[in-house]
């Protein structure tokens, strides 16, 4: 069937080599595999009978999503494994599947997750290394997605401080915010369009971005639950909120507003009701939208001094 062209020859030797060797393989290469055999036998390259041997040994040999899942879950009842690890594995695993691309931050992450479950007994050398290699052939390298952004910069299609943004943000996982993050999405989606960047590199570095996003009504419902266990006044939120909103719309905050504000977010972080690193995205939002006092009365000052008022 392969010489004949009725299936690849890559599904037909993955198909052969299971066959053969008896060895596991993952949900995706079984499917090739199935999908191979059913075609040759429609095609009449292979009987009924031998075509139905064939799919019992596929779908014995084969290692499902569902499989490496329920031993990731054992490792994590048995603490061996964060669930955060598991849930990035468990989607990494599904991606493939459907042949979408993994970031190599998630791929490290569901490497490591597979290794220390295999490690603690949880489980096989054989169903670590199908899962591993489904997540190696799905990952799309950092240096593969943030390639693209900089080819965009060099070619004036995006400009070097938003592919910065979004290169910074790729490359650590570090969070920004919501004003960077539509910079980043713009500049990925522009950088798309131009053809600098492939949609497989771009879906996962949107993705990336949108993991890292600290959206403003995140720091808004910290700030509420401060509100609530009194460690924040209520006018300190609504004057918060209100200059991150222009921030994010690019008006610019009073230096009075600002201190409020930060001296707001300042007390939430002690009182343990926001991370110090939502602490440092907002309180940095609100510094590049501040209008100093002195910026303020300056052209009143020089107003004056010119008879204008």
């Amino acid at each position: 069937a392969a010489d004949g062209d009725i299936v690849t020859h890559d599904a037909a030797t993955v198909a052969t080599e299971t066959i053969v060797s008896g060895d596991m393989l993952s949900q995706t290469d079984a499917d090739v595999a199935t999908n191979a055999i059913n075609n040759a036998t429609e095609a009449g390259m292979m009987t009924e009978e031998a075509a139905e041997v064939a799919v019992d040994l596929i779908q014995d040999a084969t290692l499902s999503n569902e499989d490496i899942s329920d031993s990731l879950s054992e490792a994590v009842d048995a603490d061996f494994v964060s669930e955060g690890a598991v849930d990035v594995t468990s989607e990494a695993l599904t991606d493939a599947v459907n042949g979408d691309m993994v970031s190599q931050a998630d791929a490290d992450m569901a490497t490591d997750a597979i290794n220390d479950a295999t490690e603690a007994g949880m489980m096989t050398e054989e169903a670590a290394e199908v899962a591993t290699d489904v997540i190696e052939d799905a990952t799309l390298s950092t240096e593969e997605v943030t390639d693209g952004l900089s080819n965009a910069a060099d070619g004036d299609i995006v400009t070097h401080d938003a592919a910065t943004v979004a290169t910074e943000t790729i490359v650590s996982g570090d969070m920004l915010s919501q004003t960077d993050a539509d910079v980043a999405t713009n500049a990925i989606n522009n950088a798309t369009e131009a053809g600098m960047m492939t949609e497989e590199a771009a879906e996962v570095a949107v993705d990336l971005i949108q993991d890292a996003t600290l959206s403003n009504e995140d720091i808004s419902d910290s700030l509420s639950e401060a509100v609530d266990a009194d460690f924040v006044s209520e006018g300190a939120v609504d004057v918060t909120s209100e200059a991150l909103t222009d921030a994010v719309n690019g008006d610019m905050v009073s230096q009075a507003d600002a201190d409020m504000a930060t001296d707001a977010i300042n007390d939430a972080t002690e009182a343990g009701m926001m991370t110090e690193e939502a602490a440092e995205v907002a309180t940095d939002v609100i510094e590049d939208a501040t209008l100093s006092t002195e910026e303020v009365t300056d052209g009143l000052s020089n107003a004056a001094d010119g008879d204008i008022v």
